[in-house]
Parts: C-alpha cells; structure tokens; sequence
C-alpha cells in the first residue's frame, strides 16, 4: 500500500531524476565549452559539480526514507518467531475458556493461521501486519481503557451552571447601573 509518506519520496525522486537526466546534464556541460574556458565557465561548472552532489545527496536520503518505510511495514524472522512462540500459548490458555463450538474453532482458526510460514508468505504478498492488525488493536485497548474512565457527573455540571446563573442575578442586582431609573 502506498502511503502519504511513500508518494512523497516518489514526488522527490521523480523531481530529482528530471533534474539529473543526461540529456540535461550533456546540454548543461555543452553549453559551457561553448564559451570560452574563462572563469564565468569555471564558476559554472563548479556550481554544476555542487547541484550533483547534492542531488546525490538527496536521492541517498530519499533512498533511506524508502527503506525506513518498508523496514516499517517488515516484521523479521525474530519477530516472527517471538510472535509464534509467545502467541500460541496464549491462544491455547484461551481455547480453555471456549466451551462452545464456535469458540473453540476460533482458537483453531487462529492457531493455523499464526505459523511461521503462514506469517512470511502473507508478508512476501504485501500484508501490513503492524498496520492490520496492530492499529486496530491499539485503538481498541484506547477504547477499553477510556471506557473505564468515569464520565464527568452531568448532575454535579447543570448545578455549577445554574449556581454561576444564579451569581450573575444577583450581580444585576445590586449593580445601579443595570437597574432601571424610576422616577
């Protein structure tokens, strides 16, 4: 899947590939020894030499931040292996708690489907573990967790609100300016 993040380093690398065809660079270099080898051209071929360093310096980060994203997306042999050896135990402690048939085919389900081998062919055909399944299982831990976290008492609220009302009456109150003149 492409990401934000990934289109942005294909944007770059087009724009630097455009800048470092050949075809530019030759009618660049062409049209310097057109002049004569006098210090204007010298200048100009150093500051030739300076835009390909640092566009080389550019593709290299760009090359970096391409492999950083699909690092990102990579679980290694060890993850994997952590994966099988932790996860299936768990699983197994939970086909305990499964009296009924569908549970317990879910324990199975699940227990076929977390192999090693499983695990790396689903990653070699572009599976996204971290972003399949570990997104969702944060936000659903974030839920849980604010679940348990008492809401404000809307009772104890309306009474501030109507205290606070009843303070700016008697303000107008006994304000001379907000009470009208009787003559």
């Amino acid at each position: 899947m492409i990401t934000p993040e990934m289109a942005a380093l294909g944007t770059r690398l087009a724009e630097a590939i455009a800048r470092n065809a050949a075809s530019a660079i030759g009618s660049k270099v062409n049209a310097i020894r057109a002049r004569k080898l006098d210090q204007a051209a010298m200048n100009e071929l150093i500051e030739l030499v300076n835009d390909l360093i640092s566009d080389k310096n550019e593709l290299i980060g760009i090359a970096q931040g391409y492999e950083q994203e699909l690092v990102a997306q990579r679980i290694s042999d060890n993850d994997i292996t952590y994966i099988t050896t932790q996860l299936l135990p768990l699983v197994e402690q939970l086909s305990g708690f499964a009296d009924d048939r569908e549970g317990a085919e879910a324990v199975k389900a699940i227990k076929s489907l977390v192999t090693a081998e499983t695990l790396t062919i689903m990653q070699l055909v572009g599976f996204n573990f971290r972003r399949a399944i570990g997104e969702p299982l944060t936000t659903l831990v974030e839920r849980l967790i604010l679940s348990q976290v008492p809401a404000p008492d809307s009772a104890a609220e309306q009474k501030i609100l109507e205290l606070r009302r009843e303070a700016a009456y008697l303000e107008a109150v006994t304000d001379p300016e907000a009470r009208p003149l009787i003559s």
